[in-house]
């Protein structure tokens, strides 16, 4: 067989080059009409920058195809996902489901019987129209008139011609559309067809809520690195090992997303929270692989093992290997602004409280649980930040009520000792659940609400030993 796209997708480059050629000379026709270029000089820096409008069309393409080649290898997994998708865009009239040959829901039923995804035309499809929607909701929103976002215009025109006239540039008729467009694209070809999506279905969030949120886990993160270090091992390393690697990295994108979202919600200020986390992020990430003990090293070893024998390169897979426990530094940040505690003593305990309580088995867990509809999804999605939640409430109140020069295993020794009755029940219950190997829904809200009860009694402890020192 063959793998096809659609035209749309497969011919893009030919519109995609006359867009820039109409916006370029839309630009340097209101210079010569200012007088700043002649129109001899304009036809001759058009000439000069034919090779770099190439290389910016084809990075698109390339883009385009990117993220089909990722949406493929999720098909099957994300196909209850596409289904909900669709059904979003026929709900605003913006999808003719009939007329763009989508398979019926009665279609898509069978595939999942038979264990198979959306076909590359159908993907092509859903991405175009993803496109469309989220542009449209971002020129609407305003976006290209925040200060963040108005640099985006630059990467949009050649170099030379942002090097001369970038102030030019931000006159442009134009200018907001492009700006969101732009916008749009990129999160669409890095987070994936759905991401906007199941965003707004776990959150709640407006679609420029999470562009906000979107661009300060990019910046945070740094993943435009990543990313291009992925891109720049294409014919050196098997499709598998670019993929693995971009899907671990979409799991940092994704959680931290929705921790911004939560954390902030309509009042993300860009600029200001890059600033506030880049400084503890790169800080911890600089030792993030010797932070994990117990379980969680053992799973990072493990997906490093995975990465390498794929093909991936070592440090880079380093890296990767370590994107979700990367996520937990956003919560770190917080709890030690809070505390006035330095961000790596935070990690230390934060890390080993995951593994005295086994964190990181029951978020192994919650991942395996069904995507089957909207509740599903929206199930599962809340179990994850609850118990990120727990965590991060466990490891504040230990910091509270411990010494900080013990290392911290005594401390949560000590701090369980102070609570030790509770500390029986739960290990019992949490004993139980593993011991049935049964881990759905009911199971893990009821492990949830186990840990939840801890820190709650740790509060009570805290107060009842503030009275006694009284």
């Amino acid at each position: 067989g063959v793998q096809l796209n659609t035209d749309a997708i497969d011919n893009s480059a030919g519109v995609d080059c006359s867009d820039h050629e109409v916006n370029i000379k839309i630009s340097l026709d209101a210079v010569v009409a200012a007088g700043d270029l002649t129109f001899k000089q304009r036809n001759e820096l058009l000439a000069d920058m034919t090779n770099n409008v190439s290389d910016l069309v084809l990075s698109d393409n390339y883009a385009q195809n990117q993220v089909l080649g990722y949406a493929r290898a999720q098909a099957v997994e994300l196909l209850p996902v596409h289904q909900r998708l669709i059904h979003s865009l026929e709900a605003r009239g913006l999808l003719n489901r009939e007329l763009e040959d989508l398979p019926s829901d009665a279609q898509i039923e069978h595939l999942l019987a038979e264990g198979e995804g959306l076909t590359s035309p159908s993907l092509c499809v859903l991405l175009s129209y993803v496109k469309i929607a989220l542009t449209t909701d971002l020129t609407s929103s305003g976006l290209a008139q925040e200060d963040f976002f108005s640099g985006v215009l630059r990467s949009y025109f050649p170099t030379a011609m942002v090097e001369r006239f970038g102030e030019a540039l931000q006159a442009h008729p134009l200018r907001d559309v492009i700006i969101t467009t732009m916008v749009a694209n990129l999160m669409v070809d890095t987070g994936g067809i759905s991401f906007v999506h199941r965003a707004v279905e776990e959150t709640g969030a407006s679609p420029v809520e999470i562009a906000r949120a979107y661009t300060v886990a990019v910046e945070v993160f740094g993943l435009q690195q990543a990313w291009q270090d992925i891109s720049a091992l294409d014919g050196q390393v098997p499709t598998q090992a670019q993929t693995a690697l971009h899907l671990e990295i979409r799991r940092l994108l994704d959680r931290s997303t929705r921790w911004v979202l939560s954390l902030r919600g309509g009042t993300v200020r860009v600029a200001e929270e890059i600033d506030r986390l880049r400084e503890t992020v790169t800080g911890l990430e600089e030792v993030a692989d010797r932070l994990l003990v117990g379980s969680q090293r053992s799973r990072y070893q493990e997906k490093l093992t995975e990465l390498t024998e794929l093909g991936a390169p070592l440090e880079l897979a380093r890296s990767v290997a370590t994107a979700l426990d990367r996520f937990s530094m956003l919560d770190i940040d917080s709890i030690s602004r809070r505390q006035d505690v330095p961000a790596e003593d935070v990690a230390s305990l934060y890390y080993a409280v995951a593994e005295r309580y086994g964190i990181d088995a029951i978020l192994h867990r919650i991942s395996g649980l069904p995507r089957s509809d909207r509740w599903a999804n929206l199930a599962r999605a809340a179990l994850r930040s609850d118990l990120y939640s727990v965590l991060a409430g466990l490891t504040s109140k230990i910091i509270r009520s411990t010494d900080p020069d013990d290392v911290p295993e005594s401390r949560i020794a000590e701090w369980e000792e102070r609570n030790a009755e509770g500390q029986q029940r739960a290990r019992a219950t949490l004993r139980e659940i593993d011991e049935a190997g049964d881990y759905d829904l009911a199971t893990l809200s009821v492990a949830l609400r186990v840990l939840r009860t801890l820190v709650q009694q740790g509060s009570v402890s805290e107060q009842l030993n503030a009275e006694k020192v009284g």
